[in-house]
């Protein structure tokens, strides 16, 4: 029998994973090239079991992708744009004045918020998001995307892919199927999935959970050392202890009046949650989540800290784009940009994250035409949303303080038309005798 370099390296990552699921806390996640023993993604940390759906449980990971979706949703449609050469050969981007339609109705009859915020689940759950072609046009370019949950996607040592599960198991085409990493090691297949690199954190924050409902719920409060002189026999002492037991454990009878016979002399000894640390526990482990998702804590329910990310909106958002959100923007339009035809490229509008103040959006403004840097109608439709004027596109233009009447009233009429209300009358220069 010939053994091929491949088939020997596969054998050694078997054999590592063997050793690894003998370790005394089970998978030792120190060789992530190592194949996973069987039941490692059902694995207890902290005593619980993490999985998909009880780390969705965690407020703080619910949170956090729903900020991140949120986020991404919010910076609307991917745009279609060109890359074009000025008069001295430096590239710029030129956006297209169509849209495909890809780019607009992406994931055919699902909303398209939805189909993005899918996506962006995937990526910051699973590591790795899947898009199956529907539907293609006659020049074979993508018209319709499915996003596929990554927990049923399997990719199989032949390189065949297959979604489902059971009897319902099927194989995909290569052709039609989209992967999209968000971070993976050198020569995986896969992604690298929170649930189980994160782990550590997530059982954390449901231990902590778990520990706060069954003292509410089972907890017996006021909860007492009933002590006696007197020598009490079995059956006495087994009624006291299910007399207590009954009419003050759990939450409703938490608070009761505590009544007490036979000369019993009573102690308080159990600690409330915050001499147990269980409300630090709980802030560690949110801002453990929020590290794991690059958010600030006060984004996933940490308070304590405050805002470390800066005093105004505009500077929060720059760094939100910047540090936690330009891993997906990035990835996302690449992935949108392989849909289109070549030479035209996707991109979502990272401006709408950076929301500035009025009086801060009114200096830009200012200085974007004293410098000469943007137009009328540039800062009009990029900026504010409106639509372009006549005579708006040279940079040379005066300011509306230094316009004539005639062109001042030109203006006026266009702006009255955006709102539906009639334009002012604009006053000719008096003349004032020689």
């Amino acid at each position: 029998m010939i053994v091929t370099n491949g088939e020997a390296r596969r054998a050694a990552r078997e054999a590592r994973s063997g050793l690894m699921g003998a370790q005394p806390q089970g998978w030792g996640w120190n060789d992530p090239a190592a194949i996973p023993p069987p039941g490692m993604y059902s694995m207890q940390r902290a005593g619980v079991p993490v999985t998909t759906k009880t780390a969705l449980q965690v407020d703080s990971v619910f949170t956090a992708l729903r900020v991140i979706s949120n986020a991404i949703i919010k910076m609307g449609d991917p745009r279609a744009y060109e890359v074009a050469l000025d008069r001295d050969n430096q590239p710029y981007q030129k956006w297209l004045a169509e849209q495909p339609g890809i780019l607009t109705a992406t994931f055919g009859p699902m909303f398209q918020f939805d189909g993005q915020s899918r996506t962006v689940i995937s990526l910051a759950l699973f590591g790795e998001a899947f898009w199956y072609v529907l539907d293609r046009d006659k020049l074979q370019y993508p018209t319709a995307l499915e996003v596929l949950n990554p927990a049923l996607v399997d990719i199989r040592r032949d390189g065949s892919i297959w979604y489902g599960t059971g009897v319902d198991r099927h194989e995909l085409d290569w052709e039609n199927v989209i992967q999209v990493p968000f971070m993976a090691m050198p020569g995986a297949t896969r992604g690298l999935n929170s649930i189980e690199y994160a782990g550590v954190a997530y059982a954390l924050a449901l231990a902590a959970m778990e520990y706060g409902q069954r003292w509410f719920s089972q907890g017996a409060s006021p909860s007492y050392i009933l002590s006696t002189d007197q020598k009490l026999g079995t059956p006495e002492v087994k009624r006291i202890a299910e007399k207590f037991l009954i009419e003050h454990s759990g939450l409703q009878a938490a608070h009761l009046p505590l009544v007490v016979d036979s000369g019993l002399k009573v102690q308080k000894t159990q600690s409330t949650p915050d001499e147990a640390q269980y409300l630090n526990t709980l802030q560690y482990a949110r801002e453990c989540v929020a590290a794991w998702f690059g958010l600030p804590p006060h984004l996933v329910g940490g308070t304590d800290k405050g805002n470390m990310w800066g005093g105004t909106v505009e500077e929060q958002g720059i760094q939100m784009v910047d540090f936690s959100l330009s891993g997906y923007v990035v990835r996302l339009n690449e992935a949108y940009s392989k849909l289109l035809p070549k030479g035209t490229l996707a991109a979502l509008d990272e401006e709408r994250m950076i929301r500035a103040s009025g009086a801060d959006l009114a200096k830009q403004i200012q200085m974007l035409r004293l410098t000469g840097v943007e137009t009328k109608n540039e800062i009009r439709v990029q900026k504010l949303g409106k639509r372009p004027l006549p005579g708006g596109d040279e940079l040379t233009d005066p300011l509306n303080s230094n316009t004539s009447p005639a062109v001042g009233m030109v203006f006026a009429e266009e702006v009255a038309d955006d709102i539906g209300e009639p334009a002012p009358a604009v006053q000719p220069p008096s003349q004032t005798a020689a």
